[in-house]
């Protein structure tokens, strides 16, 4: 090979390595929870759902909301994912006011849920929940949403 030849196909390298490099940059996971729930490892903290579900019981909804998220920080667990949606549920509609941006919030984890919801993630003996799965959920928010007269929450 003659030496122009050699620089060519060094640079073309080069520009294929870094176009690689700068992919893998670009398309990182931002977490490490975020690779470990793409392969199915993650875990939740169950010390914390468990807090987030009694201050849940509380009607403490935003710390609730808070411990789900150190539980699950990848957003992968359907159960807590379930409780994050509810809690968005339960604050935003009120006997005489209901707050459609709060329901509205609670759309997008009772969509994870749904999406990754086994048989045995919904037990039925929660003292607080009268809508025992993800799509009953979410069918009452998107029937509360734009509601105008207040009606008693589930």
């Amino acid at each position: 090979m003659k030496d122009e030849q050699v620089r060519i196909v060094g640079l073309v390298v080069a520009a294929v390595l870094t176009a690689f490099v700068v992919s893998v940059y670009v398309n990182q996971p931002q977490i490490i929870s975020e690779t470990l729930a793409g392969i199915g490892l993650a875990q939740v903290d169950r010390e914390a759902f468990e807090r987030g579900r009694d201050l849940f019981h509380q009607d403490e909804f935003v710390a609730a909301r808070l411990e789900f998220e150190r539980a699950d920080p990848s957003r992968a667990d359907a159960k807590t994912q379930f409780y994050t949606a509810y809690s968005y549920y339960r604050e935003g509609c009120g006997f005489f006011r209901q707050n459609d941006e709060l329901l509205e919030e609670g759309l997008e984890p009772v969509e994870r849920a749904i999406a990754r919801a086994t048989d045995g993630d919904f037990p039925g003996d929660d003292r607080d929940i009268d809508l025992k799965t993800p799509e009953a959920l979410k069918e009452e928010i998107e029937a509360r949403i734009g509601f105008s007269l207040p009606r008693r929450c589930k």
